[in-house]
């Protein structure tokens, strides 16, 4: 069977630092996937990557068998779907008028709202907790409230594919865990920056562990969030157990290494 997306030796460099280095991954199909690391292991380069932002040096990136640059641009746009890191200002606009750019893959600028795609943004909206914001300034929006605005416009893209870079830093808890639910529920392929490695235990049904542009590992939560991992790529100190409640790997994280290592840490805990 032809994996939904299929990344072969990816390399990019920048000043001769290489961001990517020979990363190479296969994703069965409609899922979450979460990809996590520390800060500068590649992680948003990967995605910028796959949704053509950037192209690499070397390597291919296979959508449905298909090489992603030989898609044209509103068949790439019919088939994914990205909410990036960075908000953009779009402060001219109102929430539902950026929500409703989700549509233009399928319709183009100039078309005009039907009925039906009002339904389906006002649904979107409401979906990410943002009913009755339609007609506020996108700009007079907070950053968390904007983050679930782009998602609402990625709701009604339809995609198939959807790339999610961070797509909780700005908001609270329990819109983390809402949000990552409403993405889990989703009858796609979602792939998305974590940094918080318990929700991405939680929600994630694979996870790709970078470490300066390589790929480290990858499988299950519980293939890939083991304390040996977390030391050699976090440096830091865990004990890791199931969750009383879903049973994926909860990290419990020692604190006060003052400059010593994961290792010493432990070893001065256990004493």
């Amino acid at each position: 069977m032809t994996p939904a997306i299929e990344v072969s030796n990816l390399c990019w460099r920048v000043a001769e630092r290489p961001l990517l280095d020979g990363v190479s991954f296969a994703l069965s199909g409609n899922g979450m996937y979460g990809v996590i690391g520390p800060n500068g292991a590649g992680k948003s380069s990967l995605l910028r990557c796959l949704y053509r932002f950037i192209r690499p040096d070397s390597g291919t990136i296979l959508l449905n068998g298909q090489d992603i640059h030989l898609y044209s641009r509103r068949s790439f746009a019919r088939a994914v779907a990205v909410v990036p890191q960075e908000l953009p200002a779009l402060f001219d606009l109102s929430t539902e008028a950026v929500v409703a750019m989700g549509l233009i893959p399928h319709k183009g600028w100039l078309a005009a709202d039907s009925a039906a795609d009002k339904v389906n943004i006002a649904a979107a909206l409401a979906e990410v907790g943002l009913e009755g914001y339609g007609r506020q300034p996108f700009g007079k929006l907070s950053g968390g409230e904007k983050q679930r605005a782009l998602i609402a416009r990625a709701l009604v893209q339809k995609p198939q594919f959807l790339i999610l870079d961070e797509p909780t830093s700005h908001l609270d808890v329990r819109f983390q865990i809402e949000v990552l639910e409403l993405l889990k529920r989703l009858d796609i392929c979602v792939i998305c920056t974590i940094h918080d490695l318990n929700l991405a235990s939680a929600l994630c049904d694979e996870l790709l562990l970078m470490s300066r542009g390589r790929l480290e590992a990858s499988g299950s939560p519980a293939e890939v969030l083991t304390e040996t991992m977390l030391a050699s790529v976090f440096g830091v100190c865990t004990t890791v157990k199931p969750h009383p409640q879903h049973g994926r790997p909860l990290i419990h994280y020692y604190y006060g290494y003052n400059g010593r290592t994961a290792s010493q840490e432990k070893e001065e805990v256990s004493l």
